[in-house]
């Protein structure tokens, strides 16, 4: 998922992964309704963010 969003190296897919995780068990502690593959996109966007913005905007909306 992450390649076509932004380019991300192996650490940065794992941050990815964590902050998606962390998001979505916060969430289900909340008992608030989240899609998982929103979490997943937003938190590989952040990721990409990191790096000046160098995220797709095109991509994501298809996503």
């Amino acid at each position: 998922m992450g390649t076509k969003i932004t380019k991300v190296t192996p650490l940065e897919g794992v941050c990815a992964e964590t902050a998606g995780a962390i998001t979505l068990f916060t969430a289900a502690n909340l008992g608030a309704p989240v899609s998982t593959t929103h979490t997943i996109s937003g938190a590989t966007m952040g990721v990409g963010a990191t790096k000046r913005l160098s995220c797709s905007l095109g991509r994501y909306r298809k996503a």
